[in-house]
């Protein structure tokens, strides 16, 4: 009787050892994929930036990161100045149509999030990012 005990005991500590690593690579599976350290230092920037300008709640902002980090994941990567000047005008044309829908697909999810005064703040938020975008613009000669 005892040896069938021990014998049942070693089994199942056996069986334990061996499922581990199974579901070790199906928690991996399902792990989410990272952000380059590039989009993390801009979820970053725009969240303190937000945080400040729109004062939001902290429910608000785990709502609204997750949502810039999954269109960092979904956008796919960036593009560096060379390749961007590779295209034809017409395909860095529909390449920045499509991110500006992207761009306000993400800010209607954000407004949802938001009461009406911080609605207002992050309309003026915009377009102080606007204005600056297009300050840096000229300084480059774009």
């Amino acid at each position: 009787m005892v040896k069938r005990k021990l014998f049942l005991l070693t089994v199942l500590l056996l069986a334990a050892g061996f499922s581990r690593p199974l579901f070790a690579q199906e928690e991996k599976s399902k792990e989410k994929p990272k952000l380059d350290s590039r989009s993390q230092q801009r979820i970053e920037r725009q969240m303190k930036e937000l945080i400040a300008e729109v004062k939001l709640t902290d429910e608000q902002q785990v709502k609204i990161g997750t949502i810039y980090e999954k269109a960092a994941i979904s956008g796919g990567s960036r593009m560096d100045r060379s390749q961007r000047q590779e295209m034809s005008r017409e395909q860095r044309m529909a390449m920045m149509r499509k991110s500006r829908e992207q761009q306000e697909k993400i800010n209607k999810k954000i407004e949802k999030l938001l009461t009406k005064e911080q609605v207002t703040k992050f309309k003026a938020y915009l377009e102080k990012q606007r204005n600056r975008r297009g300050r840096r613009r000229t300084e480059r000669g774009d």
